[in-house]
């Protein structure tokens, strides 16, 4: 069996991560007819839960902080911390470059990668 390294299996994790985040943005702007952002916020927010769930369980088997609950805290500090960054470019590339949400959401989604995983890899993991 082939051993992942960590970087490879958060780039996984991340990336089924992405498809719950991008699918439901997508399900909530297209079906329910939800803002766009708002439409987004929820995606982002579920997709940093099952992140959480994935990290913790596969993706790192080094843990910085031994409570639970402040670790799970400070996990979604990281994450919701870089909703601020993540909705200005999608924001600022739909409204006013008039690019379409769903690129828009990629280029904001790689804008934040690599600064999550490294404020998470340093201070939790």
């Amino acid at each position: 069996m082939v051993k992942l390294s960590e970087f490879s299996r958060y780039l996984l994790v991340s990336a089924v991560c992405f498809a719950v985040d991008f699918g439901l943005m997508v399900f909530f702007t297209e079906t329910a007819k939800a803002h766009y952002l708002l439409a987004g916020l929820i995606g982002i927010l579920s997709g940093n839960l099952l992140n959480y769930l994935f990290s913790t369980r596969w993706v790192f088997s080094h843990h910085k902080l031994k409570d639970k609950h402040k670790e799970l805290g400070a996990f979604l500090l990281f994450g919701l911390g870089a909703i601020p960054i993540h909705h200005l470019v999608l924001w600022g590339t739909t409204d006013f470059l008039h690019v379409h949400y769903q690129v828009s959401k990629l280029i904001a989604v790689a804008t934040t990668f690599l600064l999550i995983f490294f404020l998470r890899k340093r201070f939790l993991f």
